[in-house]
């Protein structure tokens, strides 16, 4: 398996579908349903055991040694996601794929957490940016045993339902 250039194909792919969304305003920076689904389909086409997972997911960006805000993520909340459900709206989660396989997590979406990060705080009047010296890989792609110093992901089941739901209704 060579990593780089799936995760060429991984990237296209996600292009692609975006293009063939209609009047889609999905930020590629803000797709990580539409990633992890084709993470996984591109994963299968290999040959792999490759399944969409959902919950909660943060990124170190900053020494917890400073003041402030040291990481940047998503948090899944299990009773604000079913409010959130119940009308329609999409909870605050993170999707990834898991490798069976390999017993591996991918996630093609590390690449655009910085710009989430400031997009996020721009919208307040607050200016965050990543330290230097911990910024993410374009795409996490390690064993679950390494999987923690640097990032951490919580998988729910509720929240990949969730994940997988949304795949099959927009993407399938």
């Amino acid at each position: 398996m060579n990593k780089a250039e799936l995760e060429l194909r991984i990237d296209e792919a996600v292009k692609l579908s975006l293009a063939k969304i209609p009047g889609s305003d999905v930020a590629i920076a803000g797709a990580c349903v539409l990633y992890a689904h084709e993470t996984a389909k591109v994963l299968q086409e290999e040959g792999y055991t490759a399944l969409a997972q959902g919950g909660s997911a943060f990124w170190r960006m900053a020494p917890d040694s400073e003041p402030g805000m040291t990481w940047f993520g998503y948090g899944f909340n299990k009773d604000e996601a079913a409010h959130a459900v119940t009308r329609g709206y999409l909870p605050e989660l993170h999707a990834w794929v898991v490798v069976m396989e390999t017993e591996e997590l991918v996630d093609c979406t590390a690449k655009h957490q910085a710009t989430q990060l400031r997009n996020t705080f721009l919208s307040e009047g607050i200016r965050k940016e990543w330290r230097e010296q911990y910024t993410l890989p374009s795409t996490i792609w390690k064993k679950w045993s390494d999987v923690g110093a640097r990032e951490r992901y919580a998988a729910d089941d509720f929240a990949t339902a969730i994940v997988n739901r949304m795949i099959k209704k927009y993407f399938l």
